[in-house]
C-alpha cells in the first residue's frame, strides 16, 4: 500500500491571526462546560437523579430542545451584520444567566417546565447565536494551511479543562448525585465562564466580510438550499455522525441500566482522556493528508465501538464491586474513551470540511441552513431513542456468558452499522483539496 500524497503547501495564519486564535482557544475551553450543565451528561443526572424525572419526560425534552435552533433563520441577516466575536460574547451571558438560574432557584421551584425553559434558553444562547458564527468565526482567525493545528489547539485545551472538571466532579459525587453536589459544580462553571469572557473581551472586534449576501426571503433559500456545497457531503456527514453519536445514550445508561453517578463522572473523564492523547496527531494528519482519509479512519473505527456496550450490566441487578460490576464498569470507560479519540478525529475532519465552503458567498446562510437541518435530525433521532426507550422497557434480556443484549442495544447495533456504511461511502467522493 502506498504512502498517501501529502496536499499541496497551504497559505498559514498571519501574526493577528494567532494572537487570536490564543485568545480564543482560552475562551472556548474555559467556557465549554457550561453545555454539560445544561444539556449534557450532568444535566441528565440531574434530572434523573435529583429532579427524578422519567425517561419518558426526558427524552421528550431532550428531543425538543434542538427545535430552538430553528428559530433563528429569520434573524440570520441581523446576526450575521454583527462581529463573531460581539455575537458569541452575546451568546455567553445567556449562558451565565441560565447557570445563575439553576443554581440559584430552589428545588421545588424546578418542574419539568422551568428546567425545560432555562435549557431552552441555554440552548438559544448557544445554537441561535454562538454556533450561528462559530465556523465563520474559526475561518476568520485561522488560514487554510494550519487550520487543523489551530482545532488541535483548541481541542486539547478544551479536553484538558473537561477532563480536571470531571474528575472533580468524581471526586465530589457518591453514586447518586445531589441538590449540593449539583451547586458546588455549578459555581465551578460559572467562575470559568466567567474567565471565558474575559479572554473574548480581548479579542479584537472584526466587522463579517462584506461581500456576504444578504437573505432576501424564499427565493434565496430555495437557491441556496439547490446551489451551496455545503448542503450536500458536509450536510449528509453531520447527519451520519449524529446518528453515531446516538444521544439517547446516556439517558439509558443512567436510566435505565442505573449507572452510578460516580461511574458517569468516570464516563467523562474517560471520554476526555481519549482526544487529550489524540487530538494533535489528528490535527496534523488533517493538515497533511485532507479530511478524506481522517472521516475514513473515523468510520472503520468505530465499527467496532458500539458492541462494547453488550458487556455493560443493569447496575442495579448486580453485586457492587463484583466481577459483572468490574466488567460493566470496563466496558463504560472503554467505550468513553476509544469515542473520546474517535471523535477527535471526526470534529477536526468536520469543521476543517465545513470552513471550505464558508467564505462562499451563500457560506454564512448555508452553514446556518445545515445547523438547521442537523437539529431538526437530531430531534427527530432522539425522540426515536425515547421511543425505543419505551418500547425496552420491561422487555427481556438475552445473555450470553458476560453480554447482555436487549432491544435497544440490538436496535442501537443496526441503526449504526448502516450509518457506518452510508458514512463511508459519502466520505469517499470528499475531493482531496
Amino acid at each position: 500500500m502506498t504512502e498517501p500524497r501529502p496536499l499541496p503547501r497551504r497559505a498559514t495564519s498571519t501574526p493577528a491571526q494567532r494572537d487570536a486564535q490564543t485568545k480564543l482557544i482560552r475562551s472556548t475551553f474555559l467556557g465549554s462546560l457550561s453545555k454539560d450543565m445544561l444539556t449534557g451528561p450532568f444535566f441528565v443526572a440531574f434530572a434523573v437523579q435529583v429532579m427524578q424525572f422519567s425517561d419518558g419526560q426526558i427524552s421528550t425534552m431532550l428531543a425538543l430542545l434542538p427545535l430552538v435552533v430553528l428559530l433563528r433563520y429569520p434573524f440570520l441577516d441581523r446576526i450575521r451584520s454583527y462581529p463573531r466575536r460581539d455575537v458569541t460574547i452575546a451568546a455567553r451571558f445567556i449562558q451565565l444567566a441560565c447557570l445563575l438560574l439553576l443554581l440559584c432557584l430552589p428545588t421545588d421551584w424546578i418542574s419539568l417546565p422551568v428546567l425545560f425553559g432555562i435549557a431552552a434558553l441555554f440552548v438559544f444562547g448557544n445554537e441561535f447565536l454562538q454556533n450561528a458564527v462559530w465556523t465563520n468565526f474559526v475561518a476568520e482567525v485561522t488560514a487554510r494551511g494550519d487550520r487543523g493545528a489551530f482545532l488541535g489547539r483548541l481541542r486539547t485545551g478544551k479536553q484538558f479543562t473537561n477532563l480536571a472538571f470531571a474528575l472533580f466532579g468524581w471526586l465530589l459525587v457518591g453514586d447518586l448525585l445531589d441538590r449540593t453536589e449539583h451547586s458546588i459544580l455549578l459555581v465551578v462553571v460559572i467562575l470559568l465562564l466567567l474567565n471565558s469572557l474575559y479572554w473574548l473581551f480581548r479579542i479584537p472586534s472584526q466587522p463579517p466580510p462584506g461581500q456576504l449576501q444578504a437573505f432576501s426571503g424564499k427565493g434565496h433559500f430555495w437557491s441556496t438550499l439547490r446551489h451551496s456545497r455545503l448542503l450536500r457531503r458536509p450536510l449528509a456527514l453531520a447527519f451520519i455522525i449524529g446518528i453515531l453519536h446516538w444521544p439517547i445514550l446516556t439517558l439509558y445508561l443512567v436510566g435505565t441500566l442505573n449507572m452510578p453517578a460516580s461511574i458517569l463522572m468516570l464516563s467523562v473523564v474517560a471520554n476526555m482522556l481519549g482526544p487529550i492523547f489524540s487530538v494533535f496527531i489528528w490535527g496534523r494528519q488533517a493538515d497533511r493528508h485532507g479530511e478524506r482519509r481522517i472521516f475514513l479512519l473515523y468510520f472503520t473505527c468505530v465499527l467496532g465501538l458500539y458492541p462494547i456496550l453488550l458487556l455493560v450490566p443493569d447496575f442495579a441487578t448486580v453485586p457492587d464491586h463484583g466481577r459483572a460490576w468490574f466488567i460493566g464498569v470496563g466496558a463504560i470507560l472503554g467505550f468513553n474513551f476509544l469515542a473520546g479519540i474517535l471523535d477527535a478525529g471526526q470534529m477536526m475532519a468536520g469543521s476543517m470540511y465545513q470552513a471550505r465552503y464558508v467564505n462562499d458567498e451563500d457560506g454564512f446562510h448555508a452553514i446556518n441552513i445545515l445547523t438547521a437541518a442537523n437539529q431538526l435530525f437530531m430531534a427527530g433521532l432522539t425522540a426515536l431513542g425515547g421511543l425505543v426507550l419505551s418500547f425496552n422497557a420491561g422487555g427481556g434480556v438475552i445473555r450470553f456468558g458476560p453480554l447482555e443484549m436487549d432491544l435497544f442495544r440490538a436496535l442501537t447495533l443496526l441503526i449504526v452499522t448502516l450509518a457506518i456504511a452510508a458514512g463511508a461511502a459519502i466520505a469517499r467522493g470528499i475531493p482531496e483539496d
